[in-house]
């Protein structure tokens, strides 16, 4: 469910009771990349959180996990996401964590 903030300017996503996105401004895309991180695939239907009616369908949640939603000449269109610099710095951070903490350098006296 999205439920938008009291200036209508950003999302939340809540997911099986569980609040998974605050504040995106780009919340079907982002919803969709929480799901693949999590390892589902398929479709999903985005209700609105107020009247439950249906806003939006993702069809296909991978490929929807791989684009973004950026201010075209003509408005607003769909786009390839390019990895932002916070983006890298939690990739890093993960991939520090999966190698147990242990930097380049672990083995070093």
């Amino acid at each position: 469910m999205l439920r938008a903030d009291q200036q209508g300017r950003a999302w939340n996503v809540e997911f099986d009771g569980e609040i998974v996105i605050v504040g995106s401004c780009d919340p079907e895309f982002d919803f969709a990349r929480i799901l693949v991180a999590r390892g589902l695939t398929g479709s999903v239907k985005i209700l609105e959180g107020k009247t439950g009616k249906l806003r939006s369908t993702i069809t296909d949640i991978v490929k929807a996990a791989d684009l973004c939603t950026e201010e075209g000449p003509h408005g607003p269109r769909f786009v390839k996401r390019r990895q932002r610099r916070v983006d890298r710095a939690q990739a890093a951070e993960t991939a520090l964590a999966d190698a147990g903490g242990r930097g380049r350098d672990a083995n070093a006296p």
